[in-house]
């Protein structure tokens, strides 16, 4: 994984947030910069009020799931982080360029043909 950049919390994590009952509104508080910036003009969404309905479905939900469902405030820290490390790393271009190359020639077995077939052969059995 030396080439990727991984963050936010695994599934036991979330699965414990769950059990205890996550509550966003800490994590909303605590970056209140970065929600308030979806709805206070920083950004603009071109009138179509995506960025709204993002602020009210971390804050409050929609009709069908709690606020912030997808756990995406808890993993905000990990994800500026990560975006340093990229920036760092990028300073270097030809490291950079090297861990592309290799995720590149990397994600060759995850072909989609190679998965139907699999799939095919070992579950469907034609």
């Amino acid at each position: 994984m030396q080439n990727n950049y991984i963050f936010g919390a695994e599934a036991d994590e979330i699965d414990r947030l769950k059990k205890e009952g996550y509550k966003p509104e800490a994590y909303a508080e605590k970056h209140s910069y970065a929600v308030e910036s979806l709805v206070d003009g920083t950004f603009s969404d071109g009138g179509t009020g995506w960025f709204k309905e993002l602020y009210e479905s971390l804050l409050n939900g929609a009709s069908w799931h709690k606020p912030d469902n997808y756990f995406v405030l808890c993993d905000l820290d990990e994800y500026v982080n990560a975006l340093l490390k990229i920036n760092c790393d990028f300073s270097d271009k030809n490291a950079f360029a090297a861990k592309q190359l290799a995720n590149v020639a990397g994600s060759a077995y995850l072909s989609s043909d190679r998965t139907v077939t699999e799939y095919a052969t070992l579950i469907w059995g034609i």
